[in-house]
C-alpha cells in the first residue's frame, strides 16, 4: 500500500479597478478597443499565478471647458481680437 499526499493552494483572482480621464477626440485602451465614450469597460486577465482576474475600467471623456472671453473687442486699428468658448483667434 502506498499514500499519496497532495499539497493544493487556491489562488485568489484579482480584481482592480482604474479611473482614466481624456478630453473630447482622445481614446484609450479598455474593453478590448480603443474607446472614445465615457463609460466602464471589463477586462479579464491573467495574474501572475494564471488566475482570470478583472479589471474594471471607469473611463471618462471630459468636456471642452466653458469659457466666457466677453464681446469681441477692436484694440486698434489693425487687430481684431475675436473670442469664441472654443478658441482665442487674433486676425491682423
Amino acid at each position: 500500500d502506498s499514500v499519496l499526499r497532495t499539497n493544493l493552494t487556491v489562488n485568489n483572482p484579482n480584481s482592480y479597478t482604474q479611473t482614466i480621464n481624456r478630453c473630447i477626440g482622445q481614446s484609450f485602451f479598455c474593453g478590448g478597443a480603443n474607446q472614445t465614450t465615457s463609460g466602464t469597460y471589463y477586462d479579464t486577465l491573467i495574474n501572475i499565478y494564471g488566475c482570470d482576474s478583472t479589471l474594471t475600467t471607469n473611463f471618462i471623456i471630459n468636456p471642452l471647458p466653458s469659457i466666457n472671453a466677453g464681446n469681441d473687442t477692436t484694440l486698434c486699428k489693425k487687430l481684431l481680437v475675436i473670442k469664441n468658448a472654443q478658441n482665442l483667434f487674433r486676425y491682423w
